[in-house]
C-alpha cells in the first residue's frame, strides 16, 4: 500500500483468508449419564489457507485443557412443558458491523418456535421482530477481519512488536475501516519501525477467544471475551479479557460458561465452609427487556433453592471403592526351637496369613492361628501342603579328649567332636574348668571328672558353630545335694529336661528331686561360650564328668506320613565250633526316615523259616578262625565317592539300598551304572577261601541322593 503524498508503510503479506469460527458449548455425558462436566468445543483453522488444522476442547470457566471422560453432546434440558415455553436467547450472531446481538426466541409444547425479537448486547436495547439483514454468526461477519501476525521491524532488524491487521467491512462487504492491533494486549498499536511479515525465526503466538459471563453476587450476569495466548507448543500461557465491544475488562464475580445458547439449564455445586456439596439446577432467562437473570432450584427443578456457599461447576465424583477385598493361606512355621514330636520330629505348625487388598491394590498381612483370630508370629515361614514339613535331628558325639598342650594346669581340654551321620562334619570343643581335675573324684588327662563346686567353660570352634544348632550339655549323676547354676552374664538354657524330676530354685539355678539323676541343658544357637558350675551343698561327693554333644536340624520327613522301609537280606553262615557251616538269611529292617536298621530277624533260605543261630554267623565260605568285620553308611547329601574295595581290601559282600536319587556304581566290570531310588542290591564273593570282592565303588550324582551301604569285610582276605 503506498499513499498520495509521503511515504507510508509498506504491508506485504498474503491475503487473509476468511475463517469461519463457531464455538460449541456441549456436556461430557459419562455411560451413566452423569454429567462429567460443560466443554467448549472449537474448531481451529489455518489462519492463511482457511483449512480447518484440528479441534480444541476448554473449560469455559478457566480456560485450561479439558479432557474428555465420556460423549460429547448437547447438554440436557429439562423436559417439563412449562419449561419449554420460557423465552430463551441465541448469542452468536453479530450485525453487519460485527456488534453482538442475542435473538430470543419461545417454543410451546408442540415444539413450535416462535422469534420475538433481538436484544442489542452493547447498549442492551431490545426490538421486536426478526434481526436487522445482514446479521449472521459472529466469526463468520464479514464486518470484522483479523490478518495474521506481522512484525514491527526496525531499521536494525530488531522486532519492536507482534501486530495484527483488523479489517472493518461496510454492509455490503467493502472494507470500510483498518486498524493496526498489538498481538499481545489486543489495544490500538502505533508502528515504530516498518510493519511487514515477520522475519523466518521469530515465533508468532496462536491465540484463542472465548465468550464466557461474569456471575455477579446479585445473580446478574455480564458476558465478556476471554482471549487465550498459547505458546508454539499449543501451551496456554496466559489470556486476556474484553468487554464486548473491544475494551479491556476485568471479572468481578465468579466466571462460567453463559447459560444461554446451547443450554438453558447448567447443573452447578453449592460447596459450604464444612465442605458439604449441594448440587443444584440453574436455569438462564432473559426477559423482554433484554436482562439475563436465573432461577435456581434442586434437582427436581421445581423446589427453590437459595446457595448459601462458593457455587462453582460440579468435580467429577471419584470412582467408588470396592470392600477392601481379604484372601487367607495356609503356610508352616517350621521353628527350630519347637518340642520334638515322639517320633523324634520337630513338625512345622500350620498358620493362617491373611492378605488383606486396598482400592489401590496395594495389601497387608496378618498372621493367625488355624482359628483365624488368635494373633500368631511365626519364626520361619514355609509352604504347608496337607502333611507339615519337619526337621529331624542329627547328634554330634564327642570322639575323643586330650589337654590343651598349651596348658599345665590340667584346667584345659579339647574335646573332638563329629556328625554321628556324616563324619566328615567335625569340629572341636574348648572346655575349661575353675580347677584341676581330681580332688577324690578319680580320673585321668584323657577322661577327666572333677569334685564339685567347679565352673566348667564350653567354646566351640567356627565348624561346630556353623554346622550345628543346639548345644545339650548334660549334667550326669545329678544328687540332690548338687544344683546346677547358670552364672552371670552366660546365657540361660533355653529348654531343661531330666530323667526323674528337678525343680528351679530361683533364676538360673535347679535342683534334682531324686539322686543319680540325668539333666539335659539346651542352648539354642548355639551360643559361642556357654558357662555352668555345679555346687555342692553337702551330702557326699560331687564328682563331675562334663558330658556334652550338639545336634544339627536337618529337613525330615512329612509329619503324619508313615515312612517307607526298606528291607536287606543277606545270606551268611553259622559256623560251629566243629567247622559245621549252615546257611541262613539275615533280614535288616532301615527306616528310610532315620536311616537306622530295626533288630536282626533270621530265616532259613526259603526266607520264611525262622533260624535260630548257634554258632559264630560269618560270611559263607570264610575260615571259622577268620574275624568278619561288619559296616552300615548311610550317605547323603554329598557326591563324594565311596570306594569300599579301598577302604576295606578284605572286602566279603556289600548290599546297596537307594532311598533318594540316582546313584553311579562301579564294581568289578569297571564300568559305572546308574542305579535309580527304591532299588536294593547285593554283592558277595564265591564260596572260596581268602577271596574278596575286586572292586566296589559307589557315588551320588546329585548332593539330593541318598542311599545305604551295609558291609562285611575280613582283616586276612586277599585282595
Amino acid at each position: 500500500m503506498s499513499g498520495c503524498c509521503g511515504q507510508s508503510p509498506v504491508i506485504q503479506a498474503p491475503t487473509p483468508a476468511r475463517v469461519d469460527v463457531e464455538t460449541l458449548l456441549l456436556c461430557d455425558i459419562l455411560a451413566d449419564g452423569t454429567v462429567a462436566g460443560r466443554v467448549l468445543v472449537e474448531p481451529i483453522y489455518d489462519t492463511i489457507s482457511g483449512e480447518r488444522v484440528g479441534t480444541r476442547t476448554v473449560n469455559p470457566a478457566t480456560g485450561d485443557p479439558y479432557t474428555v471422560q465420556g460423549e460429547l453432546t448437547p447438554c440436557p434440558v429439562s423436559s417439563a412443558c412449562a419449561e419449554e415455553t420460557t423465552p430463551a436467547a441465541t448469542v452468536g450472531l453479530c450485525l453487519a458491523d460485527g456488534t453482538p446481538i442475542a435473538v430470543t426466541v419461545t417454543r410451546d409444547c408442540t415444539g413450535a418456535v416462535t422469534s420475538e425479537g433481538w436484544l442489542h448486547l452493547v447498549s442492551g436495547a431490545w426490538s421486536a421482530g426478526a434481526p436487522p439483514a445482514g446479521t449472521v454468526a459472529c466469526g463468520e461477519s464479514r464486518s470484522i477481519q483479523v490478518s495474521g501476525t506481522f512484525c514491527d521491524v526496525l531499521p536494525d532488524g530488531e522486532v519492536a512488536g507482534l501486530v495484527l491487521i483488523e479489517y472493518s467491512y461496510a454492509a455490503d462487504g467493502s472494507i470500510a475501516a483498518v486498524r493496526l492491533v498489538d498481538a499481545t494486549t489486543g489495544s490500538t498499536y502505533t508502528p515504530q519501525g516498518e510493519v511487514t511479515t515477520c522475519p523466518a525465526d521469530m515465533e508468532q503466538p496462536e491465540q484463542d477467544v472465548v465468550q464466557l459471563c461474569d456471575v455477579q453476587a446479585d445473580g446478574s450476569v455480564a458476558a465478556f471475551i476471554r482471549d487465550y495466548r498459547r505458546d508454539e507448543n499449543g501451551t496456554i500461557t496466559g489470556h486476556s479479557d474484553y468487554g464486548l465491544d473491544g475494551a479491556a475488562y476485568t471479572p468481578s464475580g465468579q466466571v462460567g460458561a453463559c447459560g444461554a445458547a446451547d443450554a438453558e439449564v447448567q447443573i452447578l455445586c453449592d460447596t459450604a465452609t464444612d465442605g458439604v456439596v449441594t448440587s443444584f439446577l440453574r436455569r438462564y432467562e432473559v426477559t423482554a427487556g433484554g436482562a439475563v437473570s436465573h432461577v435456581d432450584t434442586l434437582l427436581d427443578g421445581i423446589t427453590a433453592y437459595a446457595p448459601s456457599g462458593t457455587v462453582g461447576v460440579c468435580a467429577t465424583p471419584p470412582a467408588e471403592c470396592e470392600a477392601a477385598a481379604v484372601q487367607a493361606f495356609r503356610l508352616c512355621d517350621l521353628n527350630p526351637a519347637a518340642n520334638p514330636a515322639e517320633s523324634g520330629l520337630r513338625c512345622a505348625t500350620p498358620f493362617l496369613r491373611h492378605f488383606v487388598y486396598a482400592c489401590d491394590g496395594t495389601s497387608t498381612f496378618h498372621d493367625t492361628a488355624m482359628d483365624g483370630v488368635t494373633s500368631y508370629t511365626p519364626v520361619q515361614v514355609v509352604e504347608c501342603g496337607e502333611n507339615p514339613p519337619s526337621l529331624r535331628e542329627q547328634v554330634w558325639n564327642t570322639l575323643s579328649i586330650a589337654p590343651d598342650p598349651a596348658d599345665t594346669t590340667n584346667r584345659v581340654f579339647i574335646h573332638t567332636v563329629a556328625n554321628s551321620e556324616d563324619p566328615s562334619q567335625t569340629g572341636t570343643v574348648k572346655m575349661t574348668a575353675s580347677k584341676a581335675f581330681g580332688g577324690g573324684c578319680g580320673g585321668t588327662p584323657t577322661a577327666p571328672v572333677w569334685n564339685a563346686a567347679v565352673t566348667f567353660t564350653f567354646e566351640p570352634d567356627a565348624n561346630v558353630l556353623a554346622k550345628a544348632n543346639i548345644l545339650r550339655v548334660d549334667a550326669i549323676d545329678w544328687d540332690t545335694w548338687e544344683d546346677v547354676v547358670i552364672p552371670s552374664g552366660s546365657p540361660l538354657p533355653d529348654k531343661i529336661e531330666s530323667d526323674t524330676g528337678h525343680t528351679q530354685v530361683s533364676s538360673g539355678r535347679w535342683h534334682s528331686t531324686v539322686s543319680n539323676n540325668t539333666g539335659h541343658f539346651y542352648f539354642n544357637g548355639p551360643p559361642a561360650v556357654v558357662r555352668m558350675s555345679h555346687r555342692n551343698d553337702g551330702g557326699g561327693n560331687a564328682c563331675v564328668a562334663p558330658s556334652f554333644g550338639f545336634i544339627t536340624l536337618v529337613p525330615g520327613p512329612p509329619c503324619g506320613v508313615v515312612p517307607e522301609v526298606d528291607h536287606i537280606v543277606l545270606p551268611l553262615c553259622d559256623v560251629t565250633a566243629a567247622g559245621t557251616s549252615t546257611p541262613f538269611l539275615r533280614h535288616w529292617t532301615v527306616n528310610n526316615a532315620t536311616g537306622l536298621l530295626t533288630p536282626i530277624q533270621d530265616t532259613t533260605l526259603n526266607g520264611t523259616t525262622a533260624y535260630t543261630v548257634s554258632g559264630t554267623a560269618s560270611v559263607c565260605g570264610q575260615q571259622s578262625d577268620q574275624p568278619v568285620l561288619t559296616g552300615v553308611r548311610r550317605i547323603t547329601g554329598t557326591t563324594v565317592v565311596q570306594n569300599l574295595k579301598t577302604e576295606f581290601p578284605g572286602l566279603q559282600s556289600v548290599s546297596l539300598a537307594v532311598m533318594a536319587g540316582v546313584v553311579n556304581v562301579a564294581m568289578s566290570s569297571g564300568s559305572s551304572q546308574p542305579v535309580p531310588s527304591g532299588v536294593t542290591l547285593t554283592w558277595s564273593v564265591a564260596d572260596t577261601d581268602d577271596s574278596s570282592l575286586a572292586a566296589a565303588s559307589f557315588a551320588g550324582t546329585t548332593t539330593t541322593a541318598d542311599y545305604l551301604l551295609n558291609w562285611t569285610s575280613k582283616a586276612t582276605a586277599a585282595g
